[in-house]
């Protein structure tokens, strides 16, 4: 280790000759020391050298001012008792005296010119390593003394104040020779009468004959940690159980024996008293078809009643040989620790409480057990055992499972009632029961059909629909979908089970177990939902096929009501637009005028994030914007020519109108009521009817009013020609940030870009 190399250790050299220097300085960075520090100025390579020592000095002796011999004298003089720093002297003085007073004044090396370079980084290598043996062994040394220190400190601190009695003796006269504090105290002698007695002073006398043969032995095979069980005497003639440790020792130059005693009398009177009971406990335990286990403090499990053969297959002699860790499932094997460790916690006079838990069975499957934990203390509060009371609860845990599946159906079918009930939309009832059902039952796909000339899937929830087709046409070719059709049309679910001779078929066929719910409205068969499950021997319970039966009646309920709502959702849209029409009948300059405000709503709404209710708010505000235009004569509504400031005033009154016209329609949503009411408000606040501006007018009614200005300026009305697509753009333009929201005119314009149905120029 220390004949390498030193790459990293430091090297300073000493000399007032430039070339020289520079030529050590270059074969030493070759060899590859690459910490290699120079200095002309002894009186400065001196300084370094004491303030940050170098692992090695390269020193001349014939230099100016300050010569390599009084280096080599300040050095030793500042460096007493410091760690080993090794000089190499290169020198051009060959006489006996210069090497001589060198060596004397502590060089540990010379070398004299001309030398050979190879000699040179052999010397620096050995010298080097010299260097770093000696700080290791230096290093050694001081951790060793520390180390001895430390152990006898410890060993006095743990000797003196021990709450265990110790006490050192004599090999040859059995004196007490030390004892601390806890024997003094526990055995009743003051320090100095115990320092007068020997090992026979506290043995009763019935005992001493055991003692003497104790040691006998113990002079053939006393080693460190032996133990005896003995009994003690103390000074007030109390007789105790203890156990003895030894280790022999050398106490100042004798040959004596450490002693650690340890009272074991309650435990003792504790393990007799188990062995009294202990064929009583055997016998309850052994008739009880509860399993009993008992463990020690350190886990070894000591006593398995009879009871485990039934409950788990093995004889009580096999269990004590298995570890137990084993059988525990690995998903409880953490609970179980836990409860361990609270029953072994406190002081054991209430059991911890029930932990249920999964042991493995000699047939390998995992059993549900329930197990009671207490632990046994003696009079010190020492744990003596730990006991474990187990029994079978795997039918509770099935009874459980059985109650909690059938909740969670329970709680399923009123989500799914509940979600039949707020839908509006068929093809959400068909989505939702999809999803409900297949959770509820053992069926695994589900599907929409309509069933016309063809079958028709619409929608899947599990797997793809092309199975279900190629079963469809299979029922077809082979002669039985009219078998399966015919009580579907009558509205009544169709269950194999119900149709023994078909079911057989099927099962011959290898076709998967299924089920269809049909699904009726105004009493005409129109749809069915299709359940599936893998496989043609899967089971479905009868719970399922009332449970299925049930859900077919809220199905319809529900598939009927979301279709009328949406034949009355249907007329309404028709309605309002043909409302919209008959406006423009009125003003019959504007043709078209309510489709293409509409089609360019629908585009920029969708921009703005108008979706669902809120797009159709918007839509029916296209339709409606001027239904106050009824109430507006025709002598100005079709005036040719420029209005009148009164004529412009009446026709300023039209949104108010259609608004409180419309207000008492309780279906209309405030979307549609705004876009009617503030269509004409401008974004500077110069419109009407109530002047609003900027971001105060509703949204709606500001998209609406780009739609509605650009409409305007690209057809033909009484007082002007129809724009082209140029100049309306342009227009908007101009007005956006004045009249309009730029923000929503930049959109709009944008629209063009992909193409918008009725563009001008298209």
């Amino acid at each position: 280790m220390y004949t390498e190399r030193q790459p990293d250790a430091s090297i300073l050299v000493i000399n007032d000759d430039a070339l020289a220097l520079e030529l050590l300085h270059r074969m030493l960075e070759a060899e590859g020391y690459q910490n290699v520090q120079t200095e002309t100025d002894a009186q400065r390579g001196l300084q370094r050298c004491l303030t940050q020592p170098p692992d090695l000095l390269v020193l001349d002796l014939h230099m100016p001012q300050l010569n390599g011999y009084d280096v080599l004298a300040a050095l030793r003089e500042e460096g007493r008792g410091t760690l080993f720093l090794p000089v190499l002297v290169l020198t051009a003085d060959r006489s006996p005296q210069a090497k001589q007073r060198a060596l004397e004044l502590g060089a540990s090396d010379i070398l004299t010119l001309p030398f050979d370079t190879t000699e040179v980084v052999l010397r620096v290598r050995n010298l080097l390593a010299l260097r770093f043996l000696t700080r290791s062994l230096t290093e050694q040394v001081q951790t060793r003394t520390e180390q001895v220190v430390s152990t006898q400190a410890a060993f006095e601190q743990l000797f003196v104040a021990n709450p265990l009695p110790m006490w050192i003796y004599d090999r040859e006269s059995l004196r007490f020779l030390a004892v601390n504090d806890a024997a003094v105290g526990r055995y009743g002698y003051t320090r100095e009468e115990f320092l007068q007695m020997t090992l026979v002073d506290i043995r009763p006398s019935a005992h001493v004959p055991d003692l003497f043969d104790q040691l006998k032995a113990f002079d053939q095979h006393l080693t460190a940690g032996t133990g005896v069980q003995a009994r003690h005497l103390y000074k007030d003639g109390t007789c105790v159980d203890v156990w003895a440790r030894f280790q022999p020792v050398d106490f100042n130059g004798r040959a004596a024996v450490f002693v650690t005693i340890e009272d074991i009398t309650a435990r003792l009177s504790a393990q007799r008293a188990l062995q009294d009971s202990e064929q009583r406990y055997r016998l309850m335990s052994e008739n009880s078809p509860t399993m009993i286990c008992r463990f020690l403090p350190s886990g070894q499990c000591v006593f398995v009643s009879s009871a485990s053969l039934p409950l788990l297959g093995y004889s009580p002699e096999e269990v004590l040989r298995m570890n137990l860790l084993d059988c525990i499932h690995p998903e409880d094997a953490g609970r179980l620790h836990e409860a361990a460790v609270q029953a072994t916690s406190g002081s054991g006079a209430t059991p911890a409480a029930p932990i249920e838990y999964r042991l493995k069975t000699r047939d390998g499957r995992y059993l549900w057990v329930e197990s009671v934990l207490r632990a046994i203390y003696d009079d010190h509060g020492e744990l003596l055992e730990t006991q474990t009371s187990t029994v079978d609860i795997s039918v509770r845990k099935a009874a459980e499972r059985q109650v909690q599946e059938q909740l969670r159906r329970y709680r399923t079918l009123i989500e799914l009632t509940a979600a039949l009930e707020g839908s509006l939309d068929p093809v959400d009832v068909v989505r939702e029961t999809l999803e409900r059902c297949l959770d509820l039952t053992e069926y695994t796909r589900g599907y929409y059909v309509e069933a016309g000339e063809q079958i028709e899937v619409h929608a899947v929830h599990g797997i793809d629909p092309l199975p279900l087709l190629d079963a469809a046409k299979m029922f077809e070719d082979l002669g039985d979908l009219p078998q399966i059709l015919r009580p579907v049309r009558s509205g009544a679910p169709f269950f194999p089970q119900d149709h023994p001779d078909l079911a057989a078929r099927l099962r011959r066929r290898q076709v998967p177990t299924f089920c269809i719910l049909p699904l009726l409205a105004s009493g005409k068969n129109l749809a069915a939902l299709v359940f599936a499950a893998d496989g043609p021997d899967v089971q479905i319970s009868a719970e399922t096929i009332s449970l299925l039966r049930a859900v077919a009646g809220r199905v319809n309920h529900a598939f009927e009501r979301s279709t009328h709502v949406s034949q009355l959702n249907q007329s309404r849209e028709e309605t309002l637009r043909a409302l919209g029409l008959v406006l423009e009948y009125r003003d019959y300059e504007t043709k078209g005028h309510t489709d293409r405000v509409l089609a360019w709503s629908e585009r920029l709404g969708a921009v703005f994030g108008f979706s669902g209710a809120e797009m159709d708010a918007l839509r029916w505000g296209a339709m409606l914007h001027d239904t106050g235009k009824v109430a507006i004569p025709d002598g100005i509504l079709l005036k040719p020519g420029k209005l009148t400031p009164d004529e412009f005033e009446i026709i300023k009154r039209h949104p108010g109108i259609g608004h409180e016209m419309l207000a008492h329609i309780p279906s209309l949503p405030a979307t549609t009521l705004n876009v009617v009411l503030y269509h004409q408000e401008r974004w500077d606040g110069s419109g009407y009817p109530t002047g609003k501006s900027g971001h105060d007018i509703p949204l709606a009614a500001r998209l609406f009013a780009v739609v509605d200005v650009y409409d305007a300026l690209t057809s033909q009305r009484p007082y002007k020609p129809a724009w082209s697509h140029a100049e309306a753009t342009a227009q908007l333009k101009r007005e956006a940030g004045t009249l309009l929201d730029p923000d929503i005119v930049n959109a709009f314009l944008q629209l063009f870009d992909v193409g918008i149905p009725g563009d001008a120029d298209a």
